[in-house]
């Protein structure tokens, strides 16, 4: 039961991050980079508590790509792609620490971002449902 009860802090602590993108994601004075590490740190929390609940383990990384893969040995369908999770992993520290418009040509699309996130916290709430620990 202790890893469904983290597992379901995690998520909450993902909200928290959901709920800065919703008031700040449209505001131009907001750079990219903010609004795509709240976006990655809620999608890397939303793994990890269906990973946490799903197989007991904390994972240690932040590579979305990683753990979208790992979440997906577990449910067969997930909200999003592997490229979507790979997009936004470098805003974990690459781009939380330097410049994302030394890589980037456009600007992030921040409404498919909180798409992205609602859809992947939504996902992660009922596999907690339906997979309450392991």
């Amino acid at each position: 039961m202790a890893a469904t009860d983290a597992a379901r802090r995690l998520l909450a602590k993902a909200r928290q991050d959901e709920v800065v993108l919703a008031k700040l994601g449209d505001d131009p004075a907001v750079a990219d980079e903010t609004v795509g590490f709240h976006a990655q740190q809620a999608a890397e929390k939303a793994l990890k508590a269906v990973l946490l609940a799903r197989d007991g383990r904390m994972y240690r990384t932040h590579d979305l790509e990683r753990l979208y893969r790992a979440a997906g040995q577990h449910a067969s369908v997930l909200p999003c792609s592997v490229e979507d999770m790979a997009g936004l992993t470098p805003f974990a520290v690459e781009y939380r620490y330097g410049d994302l418009a030394d890589d980037i040509e456009e600007p992030l699309d921040r409404s498919r971002i909180r798409r992205l996130v609602a859809d992947l916290l939504a996902w992660a709430e009922s596999d907690l449902r339906e997979h309450p620990s392991t």
